[in-house]
């Protein structure tokens, strides 16, 4: 007997198809409908798989890259971020680039895993409450919210830091640590 428990991280319409991957995500196209056509008999036609050929490549790309960045699903650490936040060189973007680069890449890929969503939204609410942008911290810590709550069924607490960053121990730590 199988059974399983879907949580979905957005409404769904109804009549709307809900899909789910029944192979490793991170391999080739040719690869995934292959193993789908020998295992399971039929061709997927979901949104990533019928983008047109050339788009294929890229995509290919694009998940080898992501298969590499969330193997481990290794998150910053805050004490890296504490450093950043304290080190008056340190660029502002020197953390947010590769974190936003690889949100973008998942969001590209349709990656649904909220444990590899976890690790960069979770330091990019951080890192933005540090730097004291409330827009950006609420709109991670929102995102946060819906991939913990698909994970755990709570949402761990970024519900309360979407209503009010400015309340979080990292809030301007980056903003005053530079001004002294």
């Amino acid at each position: 007997m199988f059974a399983a428990e879907v949580r979905a991280l957005r409404p769904i319409a109804y009549g709307e198809e809900v899909t789910m991957c029944y192979i490793p995500e991170f391999e080739r196209h040719s690869a995934r409908q292959a193993r789908l056509r020998d295992a399971y008999g039929f061709t997927c036609t979901c949104e990533l798989c019928a983008r047109p050929t050339p788009a294929h490549a890229h995509s290919d790309a694009r998940r080898a890259q992501l298969e590499a960045l969330t193997a481990h699903c290794d998150e910053l650490p805050d004490t890296r971020i504490w450093a950043w936040a304290r080190d008056r060189g340190a660029r502002d973007d020197t953390l947010i680039g590769a974190l936003e680069q690889q949100a973008a890449m998942m969001e590209q890929e349709m990656y649904a895993r909220p444990e590899g969503w976890l690790t960069v939204a979770r330091p990019l609410v951080k890192i933005y409450c540090a730097l004291g942008n409330a827009v950006a911290a609420r709109k991670w810590a929102v995102c946060a919210a819906s991939y913990a709550r698909a994970a755990t069924g709570t949402d761990g607490g970024w519900e309360a830091v979407a209503r009010a960053p400015e309340q979080t121990l990292w809030w301007g730590v980056r903003v005053s640590e530079c001004r002294r």
